[in-house]
């Protein structure tokens, strides 16, 4: 990047003043969100799976709230994640065989894909703990077919293995049926436990296909019984034996740790990366984001003092500082990797600016020199294949015949051009606001690029204020309303509107219909931006590498390395 353009190296934040009522009340729609999981525990085995498997401490959770059916459960019955194992970035799935075995619930399949389109733009090994019965045969029409359906699941993996290159990794236990079965055959490594078996159909089903008939009736229940019971009577077709033979597992094993440990074992130690020798915690403390980013979405604050609680050492260097004062760019480390930084700023705005109108600009809002300045900014990242995050609190694009005629709208489209056009791993986080057209061209979820999207406890996105919306919606039924009482019916109406919108624009929606990824709390932001920045790096790195050169041993079952000490590393 011309040195020119950028600033020198320059310390970020200040000492920042407590603000505990501001703190409080984050803190408290943080638990409310966390409160919205419903699984009551009912997770307890996959999650002890997952802490065998990852490397302490490492596991980030993705899609915790994600629910778009609202299933009776209270859950999809997987969870997905990223972490680390032996030190790689690497994204995880686990069935949660407490809620109905497993099954693929409605929505399941969506959480599953979002994960692996996070492997396959990260060219990150994606590991399964697979002990799943196949669909809920109950609530098929929500999940068997389409275009994201479970049958997607199957050819993601084939094109990350047979493709790109990328590992996907197996661990099976108990009884994977249908879906469940061909999730198992999909993965370049499986390891199964003793007592697991995978196959196309369990006992159960071919029960069924013996009783041919279009409808049921009483008299047909001894019958019914008997078939049932013979069929009970059947161990369940496709276990370890069978497919020991068939070739499927790479490896069988007595005891789930060692069918963990070799998944494990698949992975080499990293090689170096870009990362620095050693990455520098932030000068200031993660924790005084609740005291600085108000949760009242009207105040403003300095972004660059948020950017000091996240950016190692608490440093950056700014790009074309005096230019789109609306908007920071600027290049700094996180975790010791190098990223690009686009963020919007809050507040006054120079008197007499934007040039192109006679009213003054507002921080959060989008003029011409701040859109000009992200395009270049993101070009120079593409160029040096930087990674990028971006840090949305946007309430929209200029509007109006002087922002038209200063061109704003091709400025965006230009804007959304050159984030396609540069092929590098971008992740979003919307810290308080995404609202209008803004929230598109600063690399939305929407965005070709955007890897990651991560809310907030104040994440509100919505296209417009409810306000406006009501008033563009039912302004001229008003108009038209003459008596009492049909005013009074435009009016119901325009606060009904309001209030879903309200209703619909805050973190838990969003995170319950897939808007952003997952809700994280202040505190662990860094966390996830950190194996982002990592991922990232690394899948730059490695591209068109052959995969056994990247990432797995070539020891068939158990590694190199016994399980203790691979935990211990």
């Amino acid at each position: 990047m011309a040195k020119k353009e950028f600033d020198n190296m320059q310390r970020l934040g200040s000492p920042g003043a407590r603000n505990g009522a501001n703190a409080d009340h984050i803190k408290e729609v943080e638990k409310e969100v966390e409160s919205a999981l419903q699984t009551h525990g009912k997770d307890r085995v996959a999650r002890e799976r997952i802490q065998l498997l990852v490397d302490p401490g490492t596991f980030l959770p993705l899609g915790s709230l994600f629910d778009s059916e609202h299933n009776p459960e209270g859950t999809t019955g997987v969870i997905t994640g990223m972490a680390k194992v032996q030190g790689h970035c690497v994204c995880v799935i686990a069935s949660n065989p407490e809620v109905c075995k497993g099954a693929w619930l409605p929505g399941q399949p969506e959480k599953i894909l979002r994960i692996q389109e996070i492997a396959m733009a990260l060219h990150t090994p994606i590991f399964t703990l697979l002990q799943c019965s196949g669909l809920h045969l109950g609530r098929q029409h929500l999940v068997y077919s389409g275009r994201r359906s479970g049958g997607r699941i199957f050819y993601n993996n084939a094109e990350l293995a047979n493709e790109m290159g990328v590992p996907s990794i197996g661990g099976l236990f108990d009884t994977n049926t249908a879906g469940g079965g061909y999730g198992a055959i999909g993965q370049t490594k499986l390891f199964a436990h003793k007592n697991a078996n995978m196959s196309i159909a369990g006992t159960a089903i071919l029960s069924g296909m013996s009783a041919s008939r279009n409808d049921f009736s009483v008299e047909d229940v001894d019958t019914l019984k008997v078939t049932i019971q013979k069929a009970n009577s059947i161990p369940p077709p496709g276990g370890t034996a069978v497919h020991m033979e068939t070739g499927f597992f790479d490896g069988m094993f007595d005891t789930e740790e060692e069918v963990i440990n070799a998944m494990r074992g698949c992975l080499i130690c990293p090689a170096p990366s870009a990362q620095r020798d050693w990455p520098d915690w932030p000068e200031y403390d993660v924790r005084e984001l609740y005291d600085l980013l108000p949760h009242n979405l009207s105040r403003s604050y300095d972004i660059k003092e948020v950017l000091a609680r996240i950016v190692d050492n608490s440093m950056a260097c700014e790009y074309m500082a005096d230019y789109g004062p609306e908007v920071y760019c600027g290049v700094a480390d996180i975790s010791g990797y190098t990223v690009g930084i686009v963020a919007n700023q809050q507040g006054s705005l120079p008197r007499g600016y934007p040039e192109y109108a006679d009213y003054q600009g507002i921080g959060g809002k989008l003029y011409r020199q701040g859109l000009i300045k992200m395009q270049r900014f993101v070009a120079r990242c593409g160029a040096n294949k930087t990674p990028m995050v971006w840090l949305q609190d946007t309430s929209s694009i200029d509007v109006g015949d002087q922002a038209e005629l200063a061109g704003l709208l091709g400025l965006g489209q230009a804007l959304i051009a050159a984030i396609v056009k540069a092929k590098i791993p971008m992740a979003t986080v919307v810290l308080r606001k995404a609202h209008a057209a803004s929230h598109y061209v600063m690399c939305g979820p929407m965005a070709t690029r955007n890897v990651i999207t991560l809310g907030t406890a104040l994440t509100n996105i919505m296209v417009m204020h409810p306000q406006s919306a009501a008033m563009a919606l039912y302004g001229n039924k008003l108009l038209k309303a003459v008596s009492k009482e049909e005013m009074q019916t435009v009016i119901d109406d325009m606060n009904a509107l309001m209030a879903r919108y309200r209703e619909t624009s805050g973190p838990r929606y969003a995170a319950q219909h897939g808007i952003v990824d997952e809700v994280v709390r202040l505190v662990d932001m860094r966390a996830y931006l950190s194996w982002f920045t990592q991922a990232a790096h690394n899948s730059l790195k490695v591209r068109g590498t052959p995969p056994e050169d990247l990432w797995y041993a070539t020891a068939r079952h158990h590694g190199e390395k016994s399980y203790e000490a691979s935990r211990a590393k």
